[in-house]
């Protein structure tokens, strides 16, 4: 008996760690790990295109709205296409293509094309990030 009473307890605790894990998951705010890509740096006047490749440490869920209901979908990385226009210190999303797996690898389970709209890009000094890479090449050309 006392060797029941044991499994179930340890079975309780296993299952309540469990559940504590995924609960922590679901509100993760992981926004990725981004690594742009500079070969894929196209200029036009002064906009600039660049593709970012975003890992995240855990799989993330997405819904769209599709056919009278919501789909779910679950990703490891996205890939998106920022347009900047440089001058002005701004950005914008044209596409986003969500992979099953980390590192752009795996099944496209989503893929958004949409110009969004204009956003002030906070990050523009950093010598490392997207706008300044693309900006910078886009400069060199």
């Amino acid at each position: 008996m006392k060797v029941l009473a044991y499994l179930l307890t340890a079975a309780a605790i296993l299952f309540a760690t469990a559940v504590h894990a995924d609960s922590k998951l679901a509100g993760d705010t992981d926004p990725g790990t981004p690594f742009p890509d500079k070969s894929t740096v196209q200029k036009n006047g002064p906009l600039a295109n660049i593709v970012v490749l975003y890992i995240y440490r855990h799989m993330k869920s997405g819904t769209v709205y599709h056919s009278g209901k919501n789909e779910v979908f679950y990703f490891g990385s996205t890939k998106v296409k920022f347009e900047f226009d440089c001058p002005k210190h701004r950005y914008r999303v044209l596409q986003t293509v969500f992979f099953s797996d980390q590192e752009g690898k795996g099944n496209v389970v989503h893929n958004q094309t949409a110009a969004g709209n204009w956003a002030f890009e906070p990050d523009y000094k950093n010598t490392l990030s997207a706008f300044s890479i693309a900006c910078r090449a886009s400069a060199e050309h």
